[in-house]
């Protein structure tokens, strides 16, 4: 996970950041030989939407050795954050129909089952 999305385009041998949004800070503790990152933990997941990028948000703090993602945000092809969908189930990962405006999640927490998200009407955050 990440508390950043960017996006990057490529030409011929080359790369360049076009933008970069960073919801969260990175924090992190030391224990032992290890470093374990605290929270918010930031993106699980990202796709596009016809002309957003869509990033599911996990922002609580870390409580085990797995996290779900609570929100999806929406930015723009400059990387300016244009909404925040608050969701009510736990998503693992998503996978987008731009045809329809829909966004399909997988939950796994307590049971297995895929979500469909209609973007037309999901709850904005307040």
């Amino acid at each position: 996970m990440s508390g950043t999305l960017a996006q990057y385009q490529t030409v011929a041998d080359s790369v360049r950041k076009v933008w970069e949004y960073t919801s969260s800070g990175f924090k992190y503790t030391k224990e032992n030989n290890s470093i374990y990152q605290q929270s918010p933990m930031g993106y699980m997941a990202a796709g596009f939407m016809g002309d957003s990028v869509v990033g599911l948000y996990f922002g609580k703090k870390k409580g085990s050795a797995f996290n779900y993602g609570r929100e999806f945000h929406l930015l723009n092809q400059e990387g300016l954050l244009l909404e925040r969908y608050r969701i009510f189930s736990n998503l693992y990962n998503f996978c987008i129909d731009s045809e329809n405006n829909l966004i399909y999640g997988i939950a796994y927490n307590p049971d297995p089952k895929i979500l469909i998200y209609d973007m037309n009407i999901v709850e904005r955050k307040q």
